[in-house]
């Protein structure tokens, strides 16, 4: 390492980036997609498109159904509909430990059967997950964001300039040179979101990181310390006698009655069916910052009210808004659009520094295997995600809708397109790779409309006006895609650059 501090940043902002880079990648991609995460399922389930509207009765419906369905769970979730979300989404786990889900039609409580899709889930839990299980998936997604904040904050170490290079970009100079204004670009105009993601997306997993206080604190008693953690309702125990339950409806109404600034968005019912059944009404989370906003617990079998829970410590209240603020569900539609595009900007900062690295070695001679080695893997993870984001969703149109696995041959058409791409990288001549890349990518996204959407019109309805905005808009935003990639790969033919390196 080189004496002096901006040296020595600039040393570990280059390297620390790199170490990691590729994945820091697929988390920001997979990060921003799942800020549409309820849209994007929505266009992978077409059939939802028609749905009722929202009909409290619904829920006495599915609460009967349960009763005799799965009579030995132990609790139901109820999560309601909202204008992001068409369906009742019902959540339970047998005695036996399975857990179960389905969609309900909001108006008749009825059981929906789309075609089988992780849709925007699987980017929600790749973004945090990677391709690991989900322990270790969530630790090295921790491992790379905190070697993302160190690269953020060695690169404003090296980088003293910032209003200099917010100014600054010359695309027809040098290869290095006009990667490195890109990278720095996007690096300042971002900063404050980059900074905020990472910190906040690091806070979300603090008890997996750093568990050991609180586990000496509560003696072990895990259960206890998530209880007081979370603000949630003490467990209750079943008496183990029979008893009707208030009627779901009915409650719902009454506190939505009384309580004008409060939309319920959750109900969780623990013990359902026992004398000692509680209901849980939880405050909707797109109403505020607080991914928490309070609840309020019921006797399940007389509908008096136990508790409410609408403040919290400061302590408390401030992880809650920390994990509010990273998920974003607070967001309007146009103040999500700007997260979107902030979470874009991001993704192609870390892009443009992984490009930056092979640029700047390939320029003073020294690519050597270690530099062809980081060039494939940029090829498998700048074009081979996007291509497999594209094949994702060509699978989603594509499969037969009745065939069994079907959201696992998606998944699986994901992760064979990296793979694909990091062969072609390996086989390929350079001067094509990107080229060829690109134009597949933009191939794809410009059919998709074509497979569902703006040109289905709805299950045969030609009126383009009745046209779902969701479907428009998702359509919209892959010709967008299409344009973006064909640009990309129009200019490497024309100017018939060898590698994206030139």
């Amino acid at each position: 390492m080189k004496a002096g501090i901006r040296q020595s940043a600039a040393w570990l902002h280059s390297w620390g980036g790199l170490v990691l880079g590729w994945l820091c990648f697929a988390i920001f991609l997979t990060g921003t997609l799942a800020y549409y995460r309820p849209e994007i399922s929505l266009w992978m389930r077409p059939e939802l498109a028609q749905t009722n509207l929202f009909d409290p009765t619904a829920l006495d419906y599915i609460a009967d159904d349960l009763a005799r369905t799965a009579q030995d769970a132990q609790m139901w979730q109820f999560n309601l509909p909202d204008d992001r979300h068409r369906t009742i989404r019902v959540f339970y786990t047998d005695a036996a430990g399975t857990y179960h889900s389905s969609l309900r039609d909001p108006g008749t409580g009825q059981i929906l059967y789309p075609r089988d899709t992780e849709g925007g889930d699987f980017f929600y839990r790749f973004h945090f997950e990677l391709m690991f299980a989900p322990t270790s998936g969530r630790i090295v997604s921790g491992i790379c964001a905190m070697f993302m904040l160190v690269a953020i904050i060695s690169g404003i170490i090296t980088h003293r300039r910032f209003f200099r290079d917010f100014f600054t970009f010359r695309p027809a100079s040098n290869p290095q040179r006009s990667w490195l204004d890109g990278h720095n670009i996007l690096g300042v105009v971002g900063l404050p979101f980059h900074i905020l993601i990472i910190y906040s997306g690091l806070a979300t997993l603090m008890f997996l990181y750093m568990p050991w206080g609180a586990w000496v604190a509560y003696g072990g008693d895990r259960a206890a310390f998530f209880t007081e953690a979370y603000d949630s309702a003490p467990p209750n125990e079943p008496v183990g006698e029979q008893a009707e339950m208030v009627l779901l409806s009915d409650t719902l109404l009454r506190f939505q009655n009384s309580m004008a600034d409060f939309t319920p968005g959750r109900l969780v019912i623990t013990h359902p069916g026992d004398a000692n059944a509680t209901i849980q009404v939880f405050a909707s989370e797109t109403g505020g910052l607080s991914v928490r906003p309070g609840a309020i617990l019921i006797d399940g079998v007389n509908g008096t009210e136990l508790s409410r829970r609408f403040e919290t410590s400061t302590v408390r209240e401030s992880w809650n808004v920390i994990y509010g603020l990273h998920l974003g569900r607070y967001a309007d539609p146009v103040f999500r659009f700007v997260l979107f595009v902030m979470g874009l900007g991001g993704t192609a900062m870390v892009g443009t520094g992984l490009i930056l690295w092979s640029v700047k070695r390939q320029r003073n001679g020294a690519f050597g295997r270690g530099g062809r080695m980081v060039h494939m893997l940029n090829v498998a993870t700048l074009a081979g995600l996007p291509l497999a984001v594209a094949v994702f969703f060509t699978a989603n149109r594509l499969l037969p809708t009745d065939i069994a696995g079907r959201a696992g041959y998606e998944v699986t058409g994901f992760y064979l397109a990296v793979g694909a791409a990091l062969v072609y990288a390996i086989f390929c001549p350079a001067r094509r790779i990107w080229r060829d890349l690109f134009a597949l990518i933009a191939g794809l996204f410009l059919m998709l409309p074509l497979f569902g959407g703006i040109l289905d019109f709805q299950g045969g309805n030609s009126d383009l006006s009745d046209v779902d905005t969701v479907f428009l808009w998702m359509d919209i935003s892959m010709l967008i895609a299409a344009g973006a990639f064909g640009a990309l790969a129009w200019r490497l033919h024309v100017q018939r650059i060898g590698t994206i390196y030139r």
